[in-house]
């Protein structure tokens, strides 16, 4: 079975952030991310896809249990 392996870079915040403040960041960063001169810079290491806070918690759930289950199978060992 072949696994297939995608980086990605987010933001995260503390817990109990107020929404309203995780919306603002999420719209900057978006915004930023759209200007021309960002997009050239980061043309090189792939194009950015944005998603909201929702998706990027579901994102992060299933890496997380994604790759729980490799090291168990694989019988990984922290010493």
């Amino acid at each position: 079975m072949i696994e297939v392996y995608n980086t990605w870079t987010g933001v995260l915040v503390a817990a109990r952030t107020p929404q309203r403040i995780i919306a603002r960041l999420n719209a900057e960063i978006t915004r930023i991310l759209d200007l021309p001169d960002m997009r050239a810079r980061l043309a090189t290491g792939g194009a950015p896809v944005q998603t909201g806070p929702k998706a990027f918690a579901a994102l992060l759930k299933a890496d997380t249990e994604k790759w729980a289950r490799i090291v168990k199978e694989a019988g990984v060992k922290v010493e």
